[in-house]
């Protein structure tokens, strides 16, 4: 009797460790073998009457019917697996099968997460288990693009598999946070995972490598390395064809361009989604090939295919490439619904960007082409108003979404005109809104060239280089005087791109006076945002201050109001903060830092630290007026799509209506002479954008200021209230 019983043992060790590994070879797309080996350990878990090596073999089976695309049968086998399951690592390992049979093949994520979220409540002993709940689990919010919860799934995963010494694990947890990094647009942090993960797996025997390479290649050509992806997607196509990984042999062929082979692969594997992504780029192939009607009716129905498979994606290229064949054909109509489709799709998977505004800041400036498009078409279809509505669309989203929604946009008054400038392609356009309605210019100048310009000009300025001027007139020529604007007293400018690095009340007419002496110069993220400022029955002033002659121009400043404002010498980070959302208007005289390589890491610097703009976008301010009277506080990186990021924009996101600030390092006498006389206007009734103007030209007459070095750095950036 003993013997049988131990020879009984044997045999369900036998069973569960066939069951494991036909799983580890499912897992590695060897999936022939793993159907035997499946079957096998079925046969021995019969022979003996093992319940629990049946229950493993059952697993098994359902695993590769589920890589077959078996969805059937695949959900069977796994019920049938957690019936036979005599124990909880055996219950656990059943729910997770399942689990993914709901999430791959039926499609219905919540009963996927009810069974994901079961393994996770059982008290299992191999903890391997949890890891792959927890990896499910992250899987599908990935697909949800709730990608903060995909994120901390992962991570969670990875806690347990190390703990666990789960190799596999392991590089499942850190190829998934690197896929994480991906989705927000952030390919630099992506490639850290995705190279921890390679480096795991070549320790693991090349368990997943052929896929994380592949993601490595996507990273890369975001970061414009495209001779490295190009050589990682040819290592990531050896190791697929090793492994027998079909799944990502063939997104590998369709991003080398072999188009049938990839297609035959994916029609095996009844891949809908990579067929539709192949038929887009194929479109896209006869586009430019001159083939416009087969591009048009391909591209349409790769678009509807992806819509219907939700696949964002896939539906912004199609969608385009249908609105840039039906333009070619003369269909004017049929392009504009077609490139409307497109930015439908962007504006959704917008919406569904987590990861924080470095993520949809990230996100929306590689999604602007089919606004692009569109504004060409209607541009050159006549349709100034309709241009001009995506023209702002495409600009200052999130400035937009944390804007109180019943904020409505104001039209131009008497004598003002807004001009909205929009770069597509190499085509500059500038948007006049006037109360006599609007009208579009195409500038002459190809948009290379104005924005050479403009970093030239910036630089002349900020350097006092006494040589500025003919580059001056030049900005004028080719960016003001073809607007033909007449007796235009007030200017409200949306630049776009490298035009946010010009100070446009610098430049220099035919009349050889500056843009200034004749107009209210003031700057808007886009003529949507430009709002009737908030009445007041009150002005309630902070001056704040961190600097050397701090004091001294707090207390100048302090005499040209009445009431006094508050003044807060030696300013601390943390009572300012706690202080700011108090007032109307809030001056600070501190030390400001630009930082080019995040500029959300730029600072005002305060007697205990540093507020940065990633500080501030969390604050809630009220105030209408900030003055920021500190060096290179309206820099920032020009940003397609939301203007220029920096302490400004992050000042803006926080509520701030109007902000005023330096484009470069000031000099500390003549900018305080320049805030008392602004302070002065400001306190006598004039709007911001007023004020600033006639304390500028204060300076401007003065002999020793008349390079736009002291006076011309500060601007009013909210609308010109």
């Amino acid at each position: 009797m003993i013997a049988i019983l131990l020879l009984s043992g044997v045999l369900s060790d036998l069973s569960v460790a066939l069951g494991d590994r036909a799983v580890a070879l499912a897992n590695a797309w060897k999936i022939e073998e793993a159907e035997q080996l499946a079957r096998q350990a079925f046969e021995e878990a019969i022979a003996c009457d093992d319940r629990r090596g049946l229950a493993r073999a059952l697993e098994a089976q359902s695993f590769t019917e589920r890589l077959r695309g078996r969805a059937e049968s695949a959900l069977e086998l796994a019920e049938e697996s957690l019936a036979w399951a005599e124990d909880d690592d055996g219950r656990a390992r059943a729910h997770n099968a399942i689990g993914r049979v709901y999430a791959d093949l039926l499609e219905r994520p919540e009963f996927a997460r009810s069974e994901f979220r079961l393994t996770l409540a059982v008290p299992v002993q191999d903890r391997r288990i949890l890891a792959r709940a927890w990896l499910n689990l992250g899987n599908l919010a990935l697909a949800e693009r709730d990608l903060r919860d995909a994120r901390d799934a992962f991570v969670k995963a990875g806690e347990i598999a190390s703990r666990a010494n789960d190799l596999e694990g392991q590089i499942a947890a850190e190829h998934n946070v690197g896929l994480t990094y991906a989705f927000q647009n952030d390919p630099k942090r992506a490639l850290e995972s995705l190279k921890r993960a390679l480096d795991l797996d070549h320790r693991a025997g090349d368990a997943q490598q052929a896929r994380i390479l592949l993601s490595m290649s996507e990273a890369q050509r975001a970061l414009g390395a495209d001779a490295a992806a190009s050589e990682t997607l040819t290592r990531a196509r050896r190791a697929a064809t090793r492994s027998g990984d079909r799944g990502a042999l063939s997104t590998i062929l369709l991003r080398q361009g072999a188009f049938d082979q990839s297609e035959a692969i994916a029609r095996a594997l009844s891949d809908d989604a990579t067929l539709a992504l192949i038929d887009a780029y194929r479109a896209k192939k006869m586009l430019a090939a001159g083939k416009w009607r087969e591009a048009a009716e391909l591209a349409s129905r790769a678009a509807t295919i992806a819509e219907s498979l939700d696949q964002a994606e896939t539906l912004v290229l199609a969608a385009s490439t249908a609105g840039a064949a039906h333009r070619r054909l003369g269909n004017v109509t049929a392009a504009r619904g077609s490139f409307e489709r497109a930015i439908e799709a962007v504006e959704r998977q917008r919406l569904s960007v987590a990861g924080g505004l470095d993520a949809r800041l990230r996100f929306f400036e590689q999604e602007l082409s089919p606004f692009a498009a569109i504004i060409d078409l209607l541009v050159a279809n006549g349709d100034a108003a309709a241009a001009l509505t995506y023209a702002q669309r495409a600009k200052a989203r999130i400035i937009g979404d944390a804007r109180p929604s019943n904020r409505r946009a104001r039209r131009p008054r008497a004598g003002e005109a807004f001009v909205e400038y929009s770069a597509t392609g190499e085509s500059v356009y500038a948007f006049v809104v006037t109360t006599n309605g609007t009208r579009v210019v195409t500038l002459a100048q190809s948009r290379a060239r104005i924005g050479a310009l403009a970093v030239k000009f910036a630089r002349e300025l900020a350097e006092r280089n006494l040589a500025f001027r003919p580059t001056a007139r030049l900005l004028h020529d080719a960016l003001i005087a073809p607007l033909q604007l007449g007796s235009t007293s007030r200017l409200v400018i949306a630049p776009d791109l490298d035009l946010w690095l010009v100070p446009f009340h610098a430049l220099i007419g035919p009349d050889d006076r500056f843009l200034i002496e004749r107009a209210t110069i003031a700057y808007a993220p886009s003529g949507a945002l430009i709002a009737d400022a908030e009445r007041r029955t009150s002005t309630r002033v902070l001056l704040a201050a961190n600097l050397p002659d701090g004091a001294k121009e707090l207390a100048a400043i302090s005499n040209v109001w009445s009431p006094r404002p508050s003044v807060m010498n030696d300013a601390s980070e943390g009572k300012f903060k706690s202080e700011a959302r108090r007032f109307d208007v809030v001056h600070v005289a501190a030390h400001g830092v630009y930082d080019d390589t995040d500029p959300l890491q730029s600072y005002l610097a305060f007697v205990d630290g540093h507020l940065t703009a990633r500080e501030v976008l969390r604050l809630k301010l009220t105030p209408r007026l900030v003055i920021l009277s500190a060096c290179d506080m309206a820099v920032g990186k020009p940003a397609a799509g939301e203007g220029l990021v920096g302490m400004t924009w992050a000042l803006m996101i926080a509520g701030a209506e109007t902000i005023i600030a330096a484009k470069w390092e000031v000099d500390s006498e003549t900018t305080t002479r320049l805030m008392v006389e602004f302070h002065r206007a400001l306190a006598n009734g004039s709007s911001p954008a007023d004020a600033l103007r006639v304390a500028q030209l204060s300076l401007l007459r003065t002999a020793r200021s008349v390079h736009p070095f002291y006076w011309a750095a500060f601007a009013d950036v909210g609308g010109g209230n």
